[in-house]
């Protein structure tokens, strides 16, 4: 990137989500930069939910692929639906190659739309890329007594799914499924992640909630799930 102005601005580098495939440009063409050092990966989701095993999964791969093994710790820096990670990125993470980032692509949704709270410029982070396609399900305990899309629509009250900020996965497919076919949805926000959002469900203070799904089948909730209704993909 030759614009300097962007490259002062530059926040080490920032995922969509982690993945391993590093190109040889990433290690500054310095076979030793990495050597006696420490890499940070920063999950921008709260510990226990989809966003948090997928920066721990990967933190051993780049131990092993980045030059020089260096020390890999993973951070946590959740709220505001990845807002508060991105804010942090942005604004104090020197640009010094040493600081990975990862979060949810509907957060620069937010940032096109004007959303509060962003104090981040999408464009001037610098991406490794994505390591999965997820496709956004809707999962409802047993106890909601929702046990089929008929049963949705014709819920007397609204539907309590659990959200975590707009930008986040929870929040947003919930209002975009409310939008398009008019189910009966609360969204109760913002829990810290996935990981809340499940226990809430549990205690009976949600119906359930929204996130992404690979490979199809039944999504799990404590208590156990009722059925699943998968939207896109």
């Amino acid at each position: 990137m030759n614009n300097p102005e962007m490259k002062s601005r530059m926040t080490a580098v920032f995922l969509l989500w982690i993945m391993f495939g590093l190109t040889p440009g990433f290690a500054y063409s310095q076979d030793n930069f990495y050597a006696g050092k420490t890499v940070t990966l920063i999950a921008t989701t709260a510990p226990g939910g989809t966003g948090d095993l997928r920066v721990r999964a990967m933190a051993p791969f780049f131990k092993k692929h980045l030059q020089g093994n260096p020390t890999v710790v993973v951070e946590y820096i959740s709220g505001g639906g990845g807002r508060k990670g991105a804010n942090h990125l942005y604004n104090k993470v020197r640009p010094d190659g040493l600081t990975i980032g990862s979060n949810i692509g509907g957060l620069f949704l937010q940032q096109i739309f004007g959303a509060k709270g962003i104090e981040f410029d999408g464009r001037k982070f610098e991406y490794l890329g994505g390591p999965a396609i997820d496709n956004p399900v809707c999962a409802l305990t047993k106890a909601s007594g929702i046990t089929s899309i008929e049963k949705w629509f014709a819920a007397k009250e609204p539907v309590k799914l659990g959200g975590v900020g707009p930008g986040g996965t929870a929040s947003d497919v919930a209002r975009i499924v409310q939008a398009a076919l008019n189910l009966p949805i609360k969204v109760v926000e913002p829990y810290k992640g996935t990981a809340d959002i499940k226990l809430a469900s549990e205690g009976g203070e949600l119906a359930g909630g929204t996130g992404g799904a690979r490979g199809g089948g039944r999504a799990t909730l404590p208590g156990g799930a009722g059925r699943v209704e998968q939207f896109g993909g």
